[in-house]
């Protein structure tokens, strides 16, 4: 191990050694993963990395050293392996004092790294907005496949290697002013591709880690299109740069467009060279046409227009006013202002549920919690026919309104986000307290419901409605097979993470085909919000069971209370569990379970019960056929009955 290695883990007393080198706590931010990586170059340079994002100046400056103090002595030899394939021209600047690590112009400071990684494949020059150099992007293609990336800036007094001073230039920047539409590549090689069809590209400097600290303001206004490279990182630094530009004042408009048919990991050179032959002006007139059919990705703001001027207003925490009431128009299940999330089976009786709700929302009512009456607008995948037999066998009233089928196929973003503003018209011209939408994936104008930008993009628009006054449900079909709790929904985690409340709906016991019990599972940000309710349809609405334990009991009941009816005398724990029929469909429970069983039944009156419960004299159990039989289905801990409107 080199002493430049050594004299960096001196200053990190957490360092632990790995089968690549060393791990710690990245001392240039509050690190709880152990983010950075130390290793030893093959000159004997000490190579740090922060895989949060920091960069290597910052991290060894948090400790009080250089970038130079990570540098082996200058007359260590470097690799020669590292081949060139191309050199750019670089930017001269006037002679300046040279001394320590200062380099009198560009091209000295880029001497400088040759000597130390051989020489360069790529150089690229950044400029202020006076058109003069004030940094430059080396690179290396190296024989392993991987390229290795170094700056080197102008400061005060000279070139230094290393980043640029923040806020960082964008690249050709002097071209950005008087554009109309600029395209965001991530790299300056994808960004020249694209200039070299005569369109206006830039990028950010230093890698798509740094994203956040170059100057974008330039762009505001301006149209922008984003061409991320086909990868996780470049989706990532698609994200980062929408946030950005979303702060910018006026806000431009941005659209994210996906190169067609990229390979993996692929960019717009990649996009360009598989189109050999082209003409450059078909090729620009191919992109441009792209950009034109591409969806803004921005995201309107709120209705109020007040809100908009403090969207980004930090507010101390004094401020926060008072702990928020919440309006539930569904107890423990919809509030005004939040969204819930209701999954269900194919044919499970999701919609059957919404249609009760509705009917308890003309005059109030209770299914597994209060329903309050209120103005529903209700967006429908079926037809209206259907909808009207369901008014017309349950009564629901005039406080329900319809949009059916407002797309005749998967909308656009666009048209989504203006759908979505006009709900949220609706619901404060109308009055509306709750929007739901039935299905989620008949509305979702994501191309693919597993891609977690896309259905963040999709939904976070729905906050539209809830700032104008009114609940959300989404009614929206599970996954395929099981999942674990929470993540029944299909498609993204991005839906079950975006929404307040989930409630999962499924058959009580799928092996019953009759079987109109269902139980719903709750999981929410609210405690109120019940953990899991089994319901029973009936002819005159839903009933609560109470939970799975309740059920299962309840049919337990069924069968004691058969046997019970049919003995001539009272019977003990064993012979009612001995007497226990093999084709109830119930399965046989255990003593302790049956035991309990009986005793709650004698508490809750539904037989009698004699003996000392006692060896020798045990419990004989008898039913009284004066007494009404237990209830079995509707029944709750108490032995009363909960109707459901």
């Amino acid at each position: 191990m080199g002493s430049q290695v050594e004299l960096l883990l001196a200053r990190l007393p957490d360092a632990k050694q790995t089968s690549k080198g060393w791990s710690a706590r990245c001392p240039a931010h509050e690190d709880r993963q152990t983010s950075l990586s130390i290793g030893e170059g093959e000159d004997g340079r000490a190579l740090v990395k922060c895989h949060a994002g920091c960069e290597p100046a910052a991290v060894v400056a948090a400790i009080g050293l250089t970038m130079g103090d990570l540098m082996p002595d200058s007359s260590v030899n470097v690799n020669s392996n590292r081949r060139s394939t191309t050199k750019a021209a670089l930017p001269l600047t006037p002679k300046c004092k040279t001394g320590g690590k200062t380099f009198a112009t560009a091209r000295d400071a880029v001497s400088e790294l040759e000597r130390q990684h051989g020489p360069r494949s790529a150089l690229w020059t950044y400029h202020n907005a006076h058109d003069e150099p004030v940094g430059v992007v080396v690179r290396w293609d190296l024989a392993d496949g991987k390229k290795d990336i170094r700056p080197a800036s102008m400061y005060g007094d000279g070139w230094r290697i290393g980043g640029m001073p923040e806020p960082r230039p964008l690249y050709c920047l002097p071209d950005l002013a008087g554009a109309n539409r600029v395209f965001v590549c991530e790299g300056e090689k994808a960004a020249d591709a694209v200039r070299d069809l005569g369109l206006v590209a830039t990028t950010s400097p230093h890698e798509c880690q740094s994203a956040g600290k170059a100057n974008w303001g330039p762009l505001a206004g301006k149209e922008v299109i984003i061409l991320p490279d086909n990868d996780p990182p470049g989706a990532g630094y698609a994200d980062t740069v929408t946030g950005i530009l979303a702060k910018l004042t006026p806000a431009p408009v941005v659209k994210l467009l996906k190169l067609p048919s990229l390979p993996d990991r692929g960019d717009a050179v990649d996009w360009l060279d598989a189109q050999p032959g082209v003409d450059r002006d078909d090729l620009r007139r191919q992109l441009e046409a792209l950009a034109d059919g591409a969806d803004e990705n921005s995201i309107p703001a709120p209705l109020e227009s007040k809100l908009a001027g403090i969207e980004f207003r930090p507010v101390p925490a004094s401020q926060l006013g008072d702990g928020e009431q919440i309006e539930w128009i569904w107890y423990g299940w919809l509030a005004v202002g939040y969204v819930m999330l209701l999954v269900g089976l194919w044919k499970a009786g999701k919609t059957t549920l919404l249609a009760h709700l509705l009917r308890a929302f003309r005059t109030g009512g209770d299914i597994a919690g209060q329903v309050t009456p209120c103005r529903v607008l209700f967006i429908a995948e079926e037809g209206a026919g259907l909808w009207a037999r369901r008014r017309d066998d349950l009564g629901i009233g005039d406080n329900v309104h319809f949009l059916i089928r407002p797309f005749k196929g998967r909308p656009t973003p666009r048209e989504w986000r203006q759908f979505v503003d006009r709900v949220a018209v609706y619901v404060k011209e109308g009055g509306f307290q709750l929007v739901v939408i039935d299905t989620w994936q008949a509305a979702n104008p994501a191309q693919d419901e597993n891609d977690a930008s896309a259905m963040m993009a999709a939904l976070t628009p729905l906050h539209a409605i809830t700032e104008a006054g009114a609940a959300v449900l989404l009614a929206h079909h599970p996954r395929k097979g099981d999942a674990s709790e929470a993540q029944a929904s299909r498609g993204s985690g991005a839906l079950p993470g975006f929404v307040d409340i989930i409630a999962e709906l499924r058959r009580f016991d799928a092996s019953i085909a009759d079987d109109r019990r269902r139980r719903l599972r709750g999981h929410s940000r609210f405690d109120e919000t019940p953990s899991e309710i089994v319901l029973e349809l009936r002819d005159d609405g839903y009933h609560v069971i109470g939970s799975t334990a309740d059920a299962k009991r309840s049919d337990r009941w069924t069968v004691i209370a058969d046997l019970l009816a049919g003995a001539a005398v009272g019977l003990t724990v064993e012979q009612v569990r001995d007497k226990w029929p093999e084709d109830s469909g119930i399965p046989q429970p255990g003593l302790r379970t049956l035991r309990d069983d009986l005793n709650a039944g004698h508490d809750g009156g539904w037989w009698g019960r004699s003996g000392a419960g006692r060896k020798g004299d045990p419990y004989h159990y008898q039913f009284d056929s004066g007494k009404a039989p237990p209830l079995i289905a509707g029944s709750e801990n108490d032995g009363r009955e909960q109707t459901i409107l």
